[in-house]
């Protein structure tokens, strides 16, 4: 009836407020924000990017007057870049869960109620809005930040004074006020703050526990799929025309050759897989070392980092003993989320290293971009010399230098093992459906450059460079994927 409350859409505002405050917090100004999200998600297909608004002209609550009418114009062109709704719109990856609840028919099926906000009232949306704020309104009341002093210290930058605040705020042992804390800090290494004040964040985070990664799952992500991301199937564009070199050359210094290795562009069409939306952690790898008993070959203080740092100094065959730790793992484990369930134990997939070819699908989607996040340098984008940070950073701290699938950390941070030997002359070899890699070499592939890298042509996505496989270095991780045996 009118004016009663729909369980599922307080279900879906409930869900919206605790999954993604970054939307739920200015939908408490403007109540019919989502109505509006709803109807731009249904209007326009996925694949078109030309289904934002421009002039967005919005009146928050305490400014809007006593009227039914809706805050929001019927979407027409495209939506600034500055606006709040701008992330929830072209940013399709890692908002594909929001997007399908909001697209969820508005008529009840067989079995459904009720699921979509249209034809609300601004009243009515403020109902929804305000009792899913009362779900944890106990918890934000009790748990409120902690005290200047010791935020400022935790974002300081300097490792003395954020061990002291970390555990000035574990003696306290309020678990609320932790929570509440690291709450905090992801919304500053997520947020729109400046890259070292992100990366103290970060880094205060692994001293007071990372809520994003599981304990009880090996450190994985907490995401429905233990943090892998698919890669559809299908074409894309790799390596670099022959014809740009001396524009390259330019813009990114370096000597021809070097550009050489990755010409020329041609498409390339993968099967689907899965990649890991971070490299592997010190404290991931910590977990395989102590449930394996594996020595490293290493010896670059492998797990002297902060525990939600990239791990370094491991050689190709260390990542590659990771990848068949954790295959074992997954195939075994009853939590093993689907699809990866099946297709490990069923379909003979495995964790391993990515190819060349899957690594740079992954980074730079299928329009041959030439950095993760488009074709300009941004020093703010991905940590290296020009960012100033001066070592590895937490895994995650660069959210604007996300690529088109919604992986992060694929230009900077650390160079990154590859599954296939080098080859410089790879590239041309490569026919429309990938080949496997040459079946021996002396060096193995390494991509996307690292924190000490002042040359911008080395985070390129289309940059090739190589490492021997029992090399190992402080600026060399890894990252895994969930495929089909390579070459398979």
């Amino acid at each position: 009836p009118k004016g009663s409350v729909a369980w599922p859409l307080l279900a879906k505002t409930v869900v919206i407020q605790t999954q993604y405050p970054e939307l739920y917090n200015p939908w408490r100004r403007y109540p019919t924000l989502v109505q509006t999200l709803e109807e731009m998600y249904e209007r326009y297909p996925t694949s078109e990017e030309h289904f934002l608004i421009r002039g967005l002209r919005l009146r928050p609550l305490e400014e809007a007057e006593e009227t039914a009418e809706t805050e929001f114009p019927s979407p027409s062109v495209l939506v600034p870049e500055d606006s709040f709704l701008y992330p929830f719109l072209s940013d399709r990856h890692k908002y594909a869960l929001l997007e399908r609840m909001l697209r969820y028919p508005e008529k009840p099926g067989e079995g459904r109620e009720r699921a979509r906000f249209k034809g609300l009232s601004r009243a009515e949306m403020e109902i929804y809005v305000h009792l899913a704020g009362t779900v944890t309104v106990e918890a934000r009341e009790t748990a409120a930040p902690p005290e200047s002093r010791l935020w400022e210290m935790l974002l300081s930058g300097d490792e003395a004074q954020m061990r002291e605040a970390a555990q000035t705020l574990k003696e306290q042992g309020d678990e609320r006020l932790l929570e509440a804390t690291r709450q905090r800090l992801l919304e500053v290494m997520r947020g729109d703050e400046d890259a070292r004040r992100r990366v103290s964040a970060g880094n205060a985070l692994a001293l007071i526990g990372d809520p994003r990664f599981r304990l009880d799952a090996w450190y994985l992500p907490d995401e429905p799929l233990l943090g892998f991301v698919e890669i559809p199937e299908g074409p894309f564009w790799m390596g670099t025309r022959e014809e740009d070199i001396p524009e390259l050359m330019e813009r990114f210094s370096g000597e021809r050759e070097r550009y050489e290795r990755e010409v020329p562009q041609h498409e390339v069409h993968l099967s689907r897989y899965y990649i890991a939306r971070y490299p592997v952690t010190v404290a991931q790898f910590r977990a395989f070392v102590e449930d394996s008993g594996y020595k490293a070959q290493g010896g670059w203080g492998i797990l002297s980092k902060l525990e939600n740092h990239p791990v370094v100094g491991v050689t190709w065959y260390d990542a590659m003993e990771y990848c068949r730790w954790l295959t074992g793992k997954l195939r075994e484990w009853d939590g093993t989320p689907e699809p990866l369930r099946t297709l490990l134990r069923e379909k003979g997939w495995v964790i391993t290293l990515p190819t060349e070819a899957q690594w740079e699908k992954a980074a730079r989607g299928i329009d041959g971009r030439i950095f993760p996040w488009g074709d300009e340098f941004d020093p703010d984008k991905a940590n290296c010399a020009w960012t100033g940070i001066g070592s590895t950073s937490p895994v995650g701290a660069f959210p604007r230098g996300v690529s088109p699938y919604g992986v992060e950390d694929m230009a900077g941070n650390v160079w990154e093992w590859g599954y296939d030997w080098f080859d410089e002359d790879y590239h041309r070899a490569l026919t429309i459906w990938y080949l496997a890699s040459p079946d021996s070499g002396r060096y193995k592939v390494v991509r996307g450059g690292s924190w000490g890298d002042r040359d911008t042509r080395s985070l390129r996505s289309d940059n090739r460079d190589r490492m021997h496989p029992h090399g190992a270095s402080g600026y060399v991780g890894f990252r895994c994927v969930a495929s089909s045996p390579p070459g398979g």
